[in-house]
């Protein structure tokens, strides 16, 4: 139960300031994190007319203000995206960096003026340079999905730590995330450890659930399970039900606090409802192995599932194994074999394995190879035993030749 949480690298895209603006504007499958308001404007949020009279006379701030209120038809405005859009156009000719990164979000997706990625991407890199730290989240996220702009992992994660130098905490988070992973840049854990600290220290519970997984692993920082359960109390209070999860699993078993078992599986159990799918999967385990708790298959297949259904690899890996044999739930090769090649495909590496199995008892050699293959070159030895006993790969066959033409006659 103490394996190390996956974390899955995810920059936030911050869509300016307003609620509204991040639910129009923001890319599907992407996270829109609370950020502060609009800077203040010389004028009342709830006041659109006055907000555009004020624009009127130069107040740059004020076109930022009247802008939202006209993308979400608040302050006694009717809702007017394109009119919207041409408020934050004036807000950033007038040096409002907010509003240079407001019409950015708008262009990105369409809103109110023609969708243009490459415009957006200029928009963001000016707000970003006129010191509007979460623009530089957004800068960053064009350039790890190369919207708008070439792929430059990079590039983007300079922009992050910009955008945590600016006091943007979703920066040195996504900053963190990608140097911890080491999958877009090189991974450098001793780094991710001192941005997880600044996130951390910036009020962002997951910077402070993810330091103390480090801290649990010695991984960047001295191993230290007593300032890790510290880590993942704070993170838990602040709402992250992940690290509840992960507090539940060190009193569960005396890791950096006092062991207590009775007290450890209720907390399990409550991270568990609240959302948190590894400790669903925790529970799973003691459930599935009758620990703490009466054995109970049926249960167990339950509480995998859930966790697989929210992401977790390993719950998905662990239902595959049940469906595999038919203990607990139904016996069902095909669903075993999914469930293995989805947890595979989160970077699972032992259910590639058992996904490879399950190809080559249906009959797909290649299949088995390929995904043996994947797990070998990702650095697990079972999948590279395995590449050896597989009958070599047929080699290609060439394409017959048509047969010949025959010559036209004269």
């Amino acid at each position: 139960m103490s394996r190390r949480l996956r974390r899955t690298v995810v920059v936030l895209w911050i869509a300016g300031t307003a609620p509204g603006l991040a639910a129009a504007a923001k890319p599907p499958g992407t996270a829109t994190a609370p950020g502060a308001g609009p800077p203040a404007a010389p004028c009342k949020p709830d006041d659109a007319a006055g907000c555009a009279k004020a624009c009127e006379h130069g107040a740059a701030s004020a076109c930022l203000a009247a802008g939202y209120a006209w993308l979400e038809g608040k302050g006694g405005a009717p809702k007017d995206e394109k009119r919207a859009a041409a408020l934050f156009a004036r807000a950033c000719e007038r040096g409002e960096a907010a509003g240079c990164n407001a019409l950015g979000v708008v262009t990105a997706e369409g809103v109110g003026v023609a969708k243009d990625e490459a415009r957006a991407f200029g928009l963001y890199g000016k707000a970003c340079a006129g010191g509007y730290a979460k623009a530089c989240t957004n800068v960053a996220d064009a350039l790890l999905h190369g919207a708008g702009t070439k792929k430059d992992a990079a590039a983007a994660a300079a922009a992050l730590v910009k955008a945590c130098d600016g006091g943007e905490p979703a920066g040195c988070l996504s900053a963190a995330m990608l140097y911890d992973e080491g999958a877009a840049v090189a991974r450098d854990a001793p780094r991710a450890a001192g941005l997880y600290q600044e996130a951390c220290d910036a009020g962002a519970p997951r910077g402070c659930h993810f330091l103390g997984l480090m801290y649990r692993e010695g991984e960047g920082v001295k191993k230290d399970l007593a300032r890790a359960a510290v880590l993942f109390d704070g993170a838990c209070k602040a709402g992250w039900a992940r690290a509840c999860g992960d507090l539940a699993v060190a009193t569960l078993m005396g890791d950096g606090v006092g062991k207590d078992e009775k007290r450890g599986l209720a907390m399990l159990g409550k991270a568990c409802s609240d959302g948190a799918p590894h400790a669903c999967f925790d529970l799973g385990v003691l459930t599935d192995e009758g620990r703490l708790v009466a054995a109970d298959a049926a249960r167990a297949a339950a509480l995998f599932d859930g966790a697989c259904k929210a992401g977790d690899a390993e719950a998905c890996n662990n239902l595959g194994s049940m469906a595999r044999t038919g203990r607990g739930v139904a016996k069902d090769a095909a669903r075993a074999r999914l469930l293995f090649e989805t947890a595979c495909a989160s970077g699972f590496l032992p259910a590639c394995t058992s996904a490879a199995v399950a190809r080559a008892e249906a009959g797909d050699l290649a299949g088995a190879r390929a995904l043996h293959e994947r797990a070998c070159k990702a650095g697990h030895p079972p999948s590279c035993d395995a590449l050896k006993k597989l009958a070599p790969a047929a080699p290609a066959t060439a394409a017959p030749k048509p047969p010949p033409t025959a010559a036209p006659r004269p």
